[in-house]
């Protein structure tokens, strides 16, 4: 029997962080709920890995992912030195 397109889609992780940033641009969310959607979205990204997998991509988007407050300092540095 042939799955629907829903049930084919709901487990492709390109419709999840499509589905959650448009989630946040129609509820006109804020600049830091949209980092942490973005950081959810890898971290949903690596459950989608085998379990071999799964430990090195979850380290990888720690890693690469500070807290916002982080990011918004070094993003505010660069700005000002641009300027």
């Amino acid at each position: 029997m042939r799955k629907s397109t829903i049930s084919q889609s709901a487990g492709n992780p390109l419709y999840f962080i499509v589905g959650c940033l448009l989630s946040l641009y129609l509820t006109g969310c804020s600049y830091r709920a949209a980092y942490e959607s973005i950081q959810s979205g890898q971290k949903f990204q690596c459950e989608q890995l085998p379990a071999a997998q799964y430990q090195d991509c979850i380290e990888r988007a720690q890693r690469s992912a500070g807290s916002y407050d982080d990011y918004q300092q070094e993003r505010e540095a660069v700005q000002s030195q641009s300027h």
